[in-house]
């Protein structure tokens, strides 16, 4: 009995050094990132998932330029700023997801704050429309990411408390304090953000958040100059195809026609005067 003990806890000790170094390897290359960002205007500030992500991959292939994607960090982070940074390694231990979890890590790191001005913003609206907050009952310190990222012993038990998504009363108050603080830092800095289609999605409750967030932004750009609302046309939302030839039952994953035609709008905006 003694034995198998011996063995679990090395084998804990060594779960968790190989994270360490994932870690610091990440950290490290995040740093370096952040110093080869350069000058005012050669950057890319970004909150985006998959459809901004592949979007921008689409449109940086013509316009080279560095981005920082902090992904999954809803906007109630982002206006949080947080300070409890230390507990985050070990909160991102119970995030199942591999690649997920460079995507907790970056989430209390507000580099944006100190960075200089970007050449736009890009932000779509994943976050807030499905990302769920979690709260490490001892530490208090919390992250963002969906249920399914989790190993499925961990929801709401002992150890994290679920908070579930974004209470989208007061959204559009949010996203002007978010921009209000944007344009305090930057000044003159275009704002594009990009509504998830809600075409192939048959669930009420995200039916409804997806129109509240539109409603909201859409509002917001009828007074402000430099925001602008990209919303897909109907007729060039289709879902992905899988590698197997078969349509991906995934709601919020499109063709390669969807991007394209959302690469040529954040070209076409940013090309304006």
């Amino acid at each position: 009995m003694k034995l198998i003990q011996i063995v679990s806890s090395i084998k804990l000790v060594n779960r968790k050094f190989r994270r360490l170094l994932k870690y610091c390897k990440w950290l490290l290359g995040l740093k370096v990132k952040l110093k080869l960002c350069g000058g005012e205007g050669n950057w890319v500030f970004s909150r985006t998932a998959c459809l901004g992500n592949d979007s921008f991959a689409e449109y940086s292939k013509k316009n080279k330029v560095s981005r920082f994607n902090w992904q999954k960090s809803r906007i109630d982070l982002l206006l949080a700023n947080p300070k409890n940074n230390m507990h985050y390694f070990g909160v991102s231990s119970y995030v199942d997801r591999k690649d997920v979890v460079p995507l907790v890590w970056i989430q209390p790191k507000n580099y944006w704050r100190k960075m200089p001005k970007p050449k736009f913003i890009l932000i779509d609206s994943f976050s807030e429309l499905t990302d769920v907050k979690f709260v490490h009952k001892k530490t208090e310190a919390y992250f963002f990411c969906h249920k399914s990222d989790l190993a499925l012993n961990l929801h709401d038990n002992q150890i994290l408390k679920v908070e579930g998504l974004l209470d989208l009363a007061d959204v559009k108050l949010c996203y002007a304090e978010l921009f209000q603080t944007f344009y305090e830092k930057w000044g003159d800095v275009k704002i594009l953000f990009i509504h998830y289609p809600d075409n192939l999605e048959s669930r009420t409750l995200f039916l409804t958040r997806s129109k509240q967030i539109r409603n909201a932004i859409e509002e917001l750009e009828n007074t402000n100059p430099r925001l602008y609302s990209i919303k897909i046309p109907e007729n060039l939302v289709a879902p992905q195809i899988l590698p197997n030839g078969e349509l991906s039952s995934f709601p919020y994953h499109y063709s390669s026609e969807t991007y394209s035609w959302v690469s040529k709008q954040l070209t076409k905006i940013l090309e304006a005067k």
